[in-house]
């Protein structure tokens, strides 16, 4: 059994520059107007179900994806080190699943599901519940990312905005 930390990586903005959704939702939206409509009517219901919707509808291409190189370069070293990683992502179960199988490289995934929404908090919490408090590191690039640093025991940036280093100032972060 490995007594390293394991390395949570998120994927919008931070594995890859897109964001998954929002690039399936536009292929979903320009193929009908009556697409728009449902989006609409899905988003009532919540984000989670919008994007579980969105994602049992349009099959996005993973390989063509802006996957950061740097990023990647980091997580393979770690990995070859012992560490374990784990994308931890907002977007869906069907295309988190996706992409970690494209890129081999994760030994499991945290995703949205048709109920929850893994975005901010919920993520830090599932997170938690997983490794404990301080008992991962997760790299991330956005607001929402502050609070699964709050619970990890080191904070990597990558492509971070200048809010987010301004919010971070005082934290020990390592920027990838």
């Amino acid at each position: 059994m490995s007594c390293l930390t394991p390395l949570c990586v998120d994927l919008d903005g931070t594995l890859i520059e897109e964001d998954v959704t929002l690039k399936a939702v536009k292929i979903y939206v320009n193929c009908s107007f009556f697409n728009l409509i449902m989006v609409l009517v899905w988003i009532i219901r919540g984000r989670a179900y919008l994007k579980y919707r969105i994602a049992q509808r349009v099959d996005l291409d993973v390989k063509s994806l802006s996957y950061r190189r740097k990023l990647l370069t980091f997580i393979r070293e770690k990995k070859n080190k012992g560490h374990k990683i784990f994308l931890a992502t907002a977007c869906n179960q069907i295309y988190a699943d996706s992409i970690s199988d494209y890129l081999g490289i994760f030994d499991g995934v945290f995703a949205s599901t048709e109920r929850k929404n893994l975005r901010a908090e919920a993520k830090a919490q599932a997170l938690v519940r997983a490794f404990g408090r301080k008992g991962f590191d997760y790299a991330g690039n956005s607001n929402d990312d502050i609070f699964v640093w709050k619970e990890s025991a080191e904070c990597i940036l990558v492509a971070p905005t200048k809010n987010v280093l301004k919010k971070m100032q005082g934290c020990k972060y390592l920027v990838v």
